[in-house]
């Protein structure tokens, strides 16, 4: 009985650990767009929110097995994917495929109750992951370009069940960022490569040669990213939201402090994979997350 139970829960942790329920954490940008406008607790907008929150992990997690489908052979070649559950041999491909069926049919169904514009973007979103897993993941730069997308339809997506209208300052911001973070990704992996002597990424484009101009390119996205933040505290739209705006200026050291913060850990080899893990599993993350809301707290939020 006890080697049963035990059993179970090893499987229950390698379909977990299959379906990266970490990862998951990225869809709260869907959540974003509500709380920059200050409506989520409106009533139903946290239910509508919660339930994109909800189809885009779903949607997600059939990827991310798609994925390891088809890297299945560079994953194995690679020093950290081989470890991965499809690619070390542990969850049979076919078992992965039926579970990722069943994700795409369930975030499908909550994906048409949220709306056709909803499903439009929920359908956007899968056909451009097939785009990059079949063409365009070996292409360097426009691979990250990809990337960043993905986060960006992340946003829109919490914009379209609310029938929110687009905010181009939160747009800007995030893609600047999002392309800064995709390039810190790509930055870490040749970290890895020059650790474990290897030259080229397995199944991408770019090798260890490739550091210094991903650290340039995406250091300097992070700080656009910053002017951006800054432009927009002095913006008309703050006004609308704030009652002391100027205060809002204080955001923009406490997000260099830890947009620079992720490069030195990069940099230092601290950070082994997907660098917004990382973050999310770091104190440091949270209290500039509290450091964030105390200031616009003391903003005076309309």
């Amino acid at each position: 009985m006890i080697d049963e139970i035990d059993t179970r829960k090893s499987f229950s942790a390698l379909i977990a650990k299959q379906l990266r329920l970490h990862q998951w954490v990225k869809n709260i940008l869907v959540f974003v767009p509500a709380i920059a406008g200050h409506l989520l607790f409106e009533e139903g907008v946290f239910i509508e929110t919660f339930s994109a929150f909800c189809s885009f992990c779903l949607i997600a997690s059939g990827f991310y097995i798609i994925n390891d489908i088809h890297d299945i052979n560079n994953d194995r070649k690679h020093p950290i994917n081989k470890d991965r559950p499809i690619a070390s041999g542990q969850l049979p491909v076919n078992l992965a495929l039926f579970i990722s069926i069943i994700m795409f049919i369930i975030g499908a169904v909550l994906a048409l109750r949220l709306g056709f514009l909803f499903s439009i973007v929920i359908l956007s979103y899968i056909l451009l992951n097939i785009i990059y897993t079949r063409y365009i993941k070996q292409i360097i730069i426009l691979d990250l370009i990809l990337l960043m997308m993905f986060y960006t339809i992340r946003l829109l997506a919490g914009y379209v069940p609310l029938e929110l209208p687009l905010s181009p300052w939160l747009l800007s911001f995030s893609i600047f960022l999002f392309f800064s973070l995709g390039l810190l990704k790509r930055y870490i992996e040749t970290i890895l490569l020059r650790e474990n002597n290897v030259v080229t990424i397995s199944g991408r484009g770019y090798s260890i040669n490739d550091s210094n101009i991903l650290m340039t390119m995406g250091v300097s996205s992070s700080l656009v990213a910053g002017l951006v933040l800054l432009l927009y505290t002095s913006s008309e739209n703050v006004t609308f939201l704030y009652n002391r705006p100027i205060m809002l200026i204080a955001l923009v050291p406490i997000y260099l402090y830890w947009v620079t913060w992720m490069w030195f850990m990069a940099e230092r080899g601290i950070i082994k994979s997907d660098p917004v893990i990382f973050a999310i599993k770091n104190k440091s993350t949270y209290f500039v997350l509290a450091c964030l809301i105390i200031v616009g707290l003391l903003a005076g939020i309309k």
